[in-house]
């Protein structure tokens, strides 16, 4: 037995305990024997926007290929109900599934990620901004971020390309 079907979804809402609430969902995907297709996500959050589009063809065979596209506009990333940064982001997804491994490059060609500074009452972890690139945390003064206007430092992300490798486990790696 293998699962089949579709879904479609417009005008969703969700709220999660510490993502916050989230509006204006939509959602098509649709599930075969030989693919996995995402064909829309959108999706909005405070004053940001998120949408994403993705497809794993050639499940029957040996090897499956990936593709999709995943865009952010002013999208706020909170925890507890704490703004920690808004990012804006156009990436691309490509890769193959084989031998119950799925292998992923990922490229984001620009980007904008703006980090709030800490607040009082705010654990001092979340008060030390950091910004994080494919090959783990920099610290904003070595990243090259600058103090831009309004509440937190502005960093623009780096070009740049990550590949990972993910097996059923769970567990991943990056180079």
């Amino acid at each position: 037995m293998s699962p089949r079907g579709s879904v479609h979804l417009a005008g969703g809402r969700i709220a999660l305990a510490d993502l916050g609430e989230w509006s204006e969902l939509a959602l098509d995907a649709e599930v075969t024997d030989d693919a996995v297709v995402l064909s829309r996500l959108e999706v909005r959050h405070g004053k940001g926007r998120a949408s994403a589009f993705g497809a794993l063809r050639g499940l029957a065979g040996p090897e499956a290929k990936l593709e999709g596209k995943l865009s952010a506009s002013s999208l706020p990333l909170t925890s507890a109900g704490m703004e920690l940064a808004t990012v804006t982001l156009d990436a691309t997804a490509s890769g193959a599934y084989r031998d119950r491994t799925l292998e992923v490059e990922l490229r984001v060609p620009h980007g904008l990620v703006r980090l709030r500074r800490g607040r009082r009452g705010t654990s001092s972890r979340s008060s030390r901004a950091r910004t994080w690139w494919s090959g783990g945390p920099r610290s904003r003064r070595s990243s090259g971020a600058r103090p831009g206007p309004g509440p937190g430092p502005r960093a623009a992300a780096r070009s740049g390309r990550s590949r990972s490798t993910c097996t059923r486990s769970s567990r991943a790696t990056s180079s």
